[in-house]
Parts: C-alpha cells; structure tokens; sequence
C-alpha cells in the first residue's frame, strides 16, 4: 500500500498525533500499532528496586517513593513535561485501523507490516524497535524526547533538568538505527529556557509534533529532507534501571523551585 505505518502506545496526545496524520496525509495511515504498557507486579517492582539501588541502597529508595508518593505537588510536576495544547476533540477515538500487540518485535507483527509495504514507518513511544521492523520501510523515524547527541536514551530531559542544562533540553527527530537513539539527526528542537517550565515544555511538544507532521508528510511525497550523523561520543545512552524515585524526587521539587524563582522575577 506503500503508505505510514505509526508505532506507538496509547494517550490522548498520541491518538490526537495519529487522527491528524491520517487526515493531513489524504487517509495514508495504514495502520496504527499500539503496544502494550502494563504495570509490573508488586514482587517485581521490589526486585527491580534492588536491581537499580542495591540492597544497601534500598531503604533511601524506599523513602524517597514514600515522599513521591505522599508529595502530590512534587508528583504533579512530571506532567508538565507532557504538557501541549488541548486536543481532545481530535483524540476521542483512533480514526485509521489499530492493532494492540503485546510487543512490536514479533514475527507476527513484522508479517503485517510486511504485508502493507509501508514507505514510511513514524515511531513515538518509549519501545525499543528492533532491525526486523526498521528494515520494513524506505523511511523509519522517531521523535526522542531529549537532544541528541547528547542525551539518548530514556527520561532524557529528566536528566537534563537534573544537570541543570537547560540549554540542551530539546527534542530530536532521527532516523531510527538498530543502537537506541543513534540514527542520523533530522532536526532538533530546542526549549526556551527563558520560559517557564510548563510555558517551556507545552511550546516545545507544540512546535516538535508540527515539526514531526511536515518531516513525515515530506518523506512521503519523496522529499529531499536532509540529515547529519551524530557524535555519540559527546554524549551518552541513559537507562531506564537509572531513573529512580530519589531522581524522580528530586527533578520535581527543581521545578518547583525554578517556579517560584522566575515568579518573582
């Protein structure tokens, strides 16, 4: 069918993205599929705090959960991150087919992406696609919430924030690679530090999906869009085992703080 095949998780924001490309491309999204996420069971989320702390480490990780959990001030901040302009009307429903999978990496999954010949494959989401999928499509892009190369990886304007480095919180549009985060760089969009931290991100998620619109409806009309390799050693591929709750803690209560300081300005 030659058309997009999108690879993504479910939310209102992804949906509203998906029913928008499908109606800006003239109906040309194929197919939507959506993984899974699930939340791990009691026994493994305890193994999985000693596997990222240690057992030394567990009781401060143990307490800072406790502060994330009774702090709902400090929880609030992480959806700012997130934030966007309203878009409800356009997310009420998925418009093009979808298809739930438990995982985009199977063999099933890679025969009905094969079966649409799709031209171009647009990821969002926080799932590792294997070379499988990617080989599939004359195009296959992904929008990575952090600036490449210097933050790769998952939670990447988290760790950002966490340096202080509000000069490289960004998002970035590459090509996707088999190595996380690695492929050629399409276009980076860049915060305004100067904003604050809500105003920061709701424009910066604004301009990348527009952003993401016009690289994916170019690339399907055989477009010249241009690319640059990254420098992966000016940066560096950040874990998911890394982003604890003492982290998770304390990037909220920066926000606040930096709130508070441009306020009273």
């Amino acid at each position: 069918m030659n058309g997009i095949i999108i690879i993504t998780t479910d939310s209102l924001a992804k949906r509203a993205f998906a029913n928008r490309l499908h109606k800006r491309s003239g109906g040309r999204v194929d197919l939507v599929i959506v993984q899974q996420t699930h939340c791990k069971p009691l026994h493994k989320r305890i193994l999985g705090y000693v596997r990222k702390v240690g057992i030394l480490g567990l009781p401060r990780e143990i307490w800072f959960t406790l502060l994330w959990l009774f702090l709902p001030r400090v929880r609030r901040t992480h959806s700012w991150l997130k934030a966007r302009s309203e878009n409800n009307r356009a997310a009420i429903s998925w418009v093009p087919k979808t298809l739930t999978v438990e995982s985009v990496n199977t063999d099933k999954v890679r025969e009905i992406i094969a079966a649409y010949s799709p031209k171009l494959i647009v990821i969002w989401g926080g799932m590792i696609v294997k070379t499988q999928i990617i080989n599939l499509a004359s195009h296959v892009i992904n929008m990575h919430f952090g600036w490449c190369p210097y933050y790769r990886g998952t939670h990447c304007n988290h760790h950002a924030i966490l340096k202080n480095d509000w000069e490289h919180v960004g998002i970035t549009i590459h090509y996707a690679v088999k190595a996380v985060d690695a492929g050629e760089i399409i276009a980076v969009i860049p915060g305004d530090p100067a904003k604050m931290p809500i105003e920061l991100f709701q424009d910066l998620n604004n301009r990348a999906e527009e952003m993401y619109f016009d690289i994916a409806l170019r690339l399907l009309k055989d477009e010249h869009v241009s690319s640059k390799p990254q420098d992966l050693s000016q940066g560096k591929n950040y874990l998911l085992k890394e982003w604890t709750y003492e982290r998770r803690y304390r990037l909220g209560k920066l926000l606040l703080e930096r709130t508070k300081k441009e306020s009273s300005v």
